[in-house]
């Protein structure tokens, strides 16, 4: 439970990212840009790391995703564990 992938229904291209073995990732949502093309965005994922003892907010640019988080977080202590997200704009 520890990579993270974004996949190209267009190109068929898969882009994995994945964190240490002590990790776990929640579900990664995508924020638009609100003048952006398709694709162009953030992801953005909550890493639990129980070596360290505590929750990131891993930040990654939607059209670079493979590269890795381009920002990250440090958001406390250990936060429970979740699966998915949402996105709301407003």
């Amino acid at each position: 439970m520890n990579p993270l992938a974004k996949y190209d229904l267009v190109s068929d291209k898969e882009e994995v990212w994945q964190t240490n073995d002590d990790s776990v990732v929640s579900e990664p949502y995508y924020v638009p840009r609100s003048d952006a093309d398709d694709g162009e965005g953030w992801v953005l994922s909550l890493v639990t790391d129980t070596a360290r003892d505590l929750t990131e907010l891993l930040v990654f640019d939607a059209a670079r995703f493979g590269a890795g988080p381009i920002w990250t977080a440090t958001v406390g202590e250990l936060w429970p564990w979740n699966v998915h997200t949402t996105f709301v704009p407003e």
